[in-house]
């Protein structure tokens, strides 16, 4: 409506109103969507909860989805300022969030390897409280390497340990750039060599997997011929797989050689390795887990899961799992809900002691965004 100078519009409709109410449920920096969305791009795209929004026109409220990624460091400390901590607001966890702190700090001051691992069912909170956790290490200049594994209808080897060896991979381009500097203050004829290695080997900042590879086997001191091992992951290199070899003796080459890598890594920069839904890993990152879990890396490691109860009995994963929850060092935080009422009445205490004036009632909006930002039911 209008004239040919000035003219308005205005969109009607169910669509109009559920992405007017994703625009205001979302945080800066932030990616929602709705059901649909999830449910179209679920195979592709990993998705968390991140409850609800109302419209008048529908009975029933719109669940939102958020995309679970990966922006947590993928750089070497000196870049801390590059990084971005993510707008987390937890709360009722006050005590499991002390413990991580206490957790963390222990690391920072005595290196030693740590196991946590975090459970509870789905809409407790558990991917929250590990990307809190996540923040402060950050914070506290620890490197991180993180996965998040995804229900998947075709098994994939190693699928979880894809983006962690990326992360590895990144780590290791930056510490190869502070070694190269380092070997070119040396004079001769051997420096000039050495640099002209150096430069060929970082020269291409969009590399391959194959010349990442060779750049984090290089920087390990390990043989550029264990990049076949790899060919169980990455597709691009199916030119290095011998057919002749049994898949399973490559599978402990490969998982020994990884370890080696973490070992060494963890002598040289802290690490917090988190792998967020282990429920989900396939086999083969189970058994990679395991064996990390076994070696002597100084590494912070956060494990977070479904409760025991929930793994199918019949899986070999289930005995794993079961192995890790009984090992020493494992410290298990768990996650359970509060009632609606012991919700309030701590919203009450609270409230009463920040005002100085008695807080006698909880409004119901209130209660709604408690809801919201605890992913499920009345819980903290």
């Amino acid at each position: 409506m209008g004239s040919e100078k000035c003219v308005e519009y205005v969109v009607y409709g169910n669509l109009n109103r559920i992405t007017n109410g994703i625009i205001m449920k979302a945080r800066n920096g932030t990616i929602i969507c709705d059901e649909e969305t999830c449910k179209l791009t679920k195979e592709t795209v990993t998705y968390e909860e991140r409850g609800s929004i109302a419209i008048k026109t529908s009975e029933f409220p719109i669940k939102l989805y958020s995309p679970v990624g990966n922006p947590y460091n993928k750089l070497d400390v000196k870049d801390k300022k590059n990084h971005e901590s993510l707008d987390i607001e937890l709360i009722g966890r006050q005590k499991e969030i002390e413990k991580l702190h206490n957790i963390i700090k222990n690391y920072n001051d005595v290196n030693n390897s740590q196991l946590i691992i975090i459970e509870g069912v789905e809409g407790h909170g558990t991917s929250l409280l590990a990307k809190h956790m996540m923040n402060e290490a950050y914070a506290s200049r620890i490197n991180i390497l993180y996965s998040a594994p995804r229900k998947a209808k075709k098994t994939v080897s190693y699928s979880t340990y894809k983006s962690i060896l990326q992360d590895i991979i990144v780590l290791a381009k930056k510490l190869t750039k502070g070694r190269a500097s380092n070997i070119n203050k040396k004079s001769g004829m051997d420096e000039d060599r050495r640099k002209r290695n150096s430069v060929d080997l970082l020269s291409e900042e969009k590399s391959s997997i194959e010349n990442d590879l060779n750049i984090l086997l290089n920087f390990m001191g390990e043989s550029r011929e264990y990049i076949s091992l790899f060919s169980i992951i990455y597709s691009e290199l199916e030119k290095y797989k011998d057919e002749k070899t049994d898949p399973q003796i490559q599978a402990n080459e490969l998982n020994s050689l990884i370890i080696r890598i973490l070992v060494k890594l963890s002598y040289k920069i802290p690490l917090l390795l988190c792998i967020d839904q282990i429920q989900f890993m396939d086999f083969f990152s189970w058994r990679l887990t395991e064996c990390i879990l076994k070696c002597n890396a100084k590494i912070l490691i956060t494990l977070v899961t479904y409760p025991e109860s929930s793994y199918p009995s019949n899986e070999k994963s289930l005995e794993i799992f079961q192995g890790i929850l009984k090992m020493p060092r494992a410290v298990i935080i768990t996650l359970n809900g509060i009632s609606e009422d012991a919700a309030c009445e701590m919203i009450k205490d609270a409230c009463t002691a920040k005002f100085a004036q008695k807080c006698t009632g909880v409004s119901q909006s209130i209660l709604e965004i408690i809801y919201e930002r605890t992913q499920g039911n009345y819980i903290f």
